[in-house]
């Protein structure tokens, strides 16, 4: 479609062509999900070591000839992350280019270009450090807690950009001068946080698969148990904190008169009991590899969903106490 339709009452239509830095935008954000996406396959494979401890190189060449099953994994992620940084970095001018100072989408590109960054140095560290295939140490799980955030952090700065860049009108820092932000932040933050453990959750799954419930239930509470293992279960209880948080606060969104804002907020809760319902899954099945990387695509999808429907309902609760 050419055009598309301002998240705006019904009472007030506004129409406005998309532009070409929105379609970058929103490209871009497609684009990195599915880097994501295979990155968590590569962790779940074990592919990690595929191109042995060389970067950016690929065992020491640049296009890996003849190469194992591990290495043709580990060589598509680097490739597909080289094509996600060019986009990053190219929506980054463009929208520098293209919009007037002061812009929201500038700062949240900017913001982007950053995470992009910090997302290529953590993965390089990852692969220099051999913090990846059957590596154990705690390091590791710190940087996975680290790329989890950031992951996030960055697939929040594109939405953002290509959300300001597709409706221009909510883009002005004026509009959201005096808004309060404690709750949002704090639902931002709380997402961070249920990801970072999640991170460590699907380390001990990869690292010590069991074969069956009780023996997952076993490994995590016996004596010698390894520290992924112990740590298992914040990611359930974090979840759960996040989940009543973010519950009281789309309740807040579901009051407001904008149709737009209350289908946003629909959308988000309907993937926040996904998650849930997937998390579950993961448990009773013993987090088969097709299902963490669903659980992944839904914990990105309701972290996008959270983002926009913080950047959308922002104002309103401005101009509602303004009025």
């Amino acid at each position: 479609m050419s055009a598309a339709t301002h998240l705006a009452p019904a009472s007030q239509p506004v129409v406005t062509r998309t532009s070409w830095t929105a379609k970058l935008a929103w490209t871009a954000l497609a684009l990195n999900e599915a880097v994501v996406l295979w990155g968590a396959y590569v962790r779940e494979s074990q592919s990690g070591a595929g191109c042995g401890s060389h970067w950016p190189l690929c065992q020491g060449v640049v296009v890996p000839h003849g190469a194992l099953w591990h290495t043709i994994v580990e060589f598509t992620h680097r490739a597909s992350s080289g094509v996600a940084v060019i986009t990053v970095a190219a929506l980054a001018i463009a929208v520098f280019v293209t919009t007037p100072r002061r812009n929201l989408a500038r700062w949240a590109a900017g913001f982007a270009a950053f995470f992009m960054f910090n997302e290529a140095l953590l993965g390089a560290l990852l692969v220099l450090l051999r913090k990846v295939a059957m590596d154990q140490s705690v390091g590791r799980a710190v940087y996975l807690c680290a790329h989890s955030a950031n992951t996030l952090l960055l697939l929040g700065a594109i939405a953002a950009t290509a959300y300001w860049l597709t409706w221009p009108a909510e883009a002005a820092w004026s509009r959201y001068r005096g808004s309060r932000w404690l709750a949002p932040v704090l639902a931002l933050l709380f997402t961070l946080i249920a990801a970072a453990t999640g991170a460590i959750a699907a380390l001990g799954d990869t690292l010590f698969p069991a074969t069956s419930l009780h023996q997952a239930w076993a490994q995590d509470f016996a004596a010698n148990a390894h520290y992924a293992l112990r740590l298992r279960i914040l990611h359930p209880l974090s979840a759960t904190v996040l989940a009543v948080y973010v519950l009281w606060m789309l309740l807040r969104h579901a009051t407001q008169n904008d149709p737009s804002t209350r289908r946003l907020a629909l959308i988000t809760f309907g993937l926040l009991i996904l998650q849930y319902a997937l998390g579950i899954a993961d448990i009773f099945l013993l987090a088969p590899l097709w299902l963490q990387i669903c659980h992944l695509l839904g914990a990105d999808l309701f972290w996008v969903a959270l983002v926009l429907l913080i950047a959308r309902s922002q104002p309103q609760f401005l101009e509602a106490r303004t009025a």
